[in-house]
């Protein structure tokens, strides 16, 4: 299923630079460097996740809504499991080589535009655009 690829962090505004471009080399590195290791951190994370993902009823029924709503079938969970434990070093770079697209991403950073906007100028992640609260663009702000 497709969905957004997310990254958060919760960095102090003298920080959010170097968390940004910290983020962006994270990303570029990621599939090429992708090893046996990783594949097994990821592995290991996912399934212990698993194990106690549907303790509650709320995330029970969470996990039946959204098997209702995307049609999955009665043993989703076994599947995704199977696809996690045969999943290659090379297939995870493929697919990273396939999505992940640096250039295209798109950052949403909350913070005072009045300190960090000049920051981001020209740091090769795309032209700034400051929105106000109600997610106008500050040029349109008084339109």
């Amino acid at each position: 299923m497709p969905g957004p690829f997310t990254i958060e962090s919760g960095v102090r505004s003298n920080v959010t630079l170097k968390a940004l471009l910290m983020i962006k080399v994270i990303v570029v590195r990621h599939g090429p460097r992708f090893d046996e290791a990783d594949l097994e951190a990821t592995r290991s994370c996912i399934l212990r996740a698993n194990a106690r993902a549907f303790e509650t009823p709320g995330t029970k029924l969470g996990l039946l809504a959204d098997m209702s709503r995307y049609g999955f079938p009665g043993d989703y969970i076994r599947r995704r499991e199977e696809i996690v434990r045969e999943m290659t070093v090379e297939r995870i770079r493929g697919l990273a080589a396939e999505h992940l697209d640096v250039d295209g991403m798109v950052r949403l950073v909350l913070g005072d535009a009045r300190t960090q906007l000049d920051r981001f100028c020209g740091l090769g992640l795309g032209e700034p655009v400051v929105v106000d609260r109600k997610s106008r663009s500050v040029s349109d702000a008084g339109a």
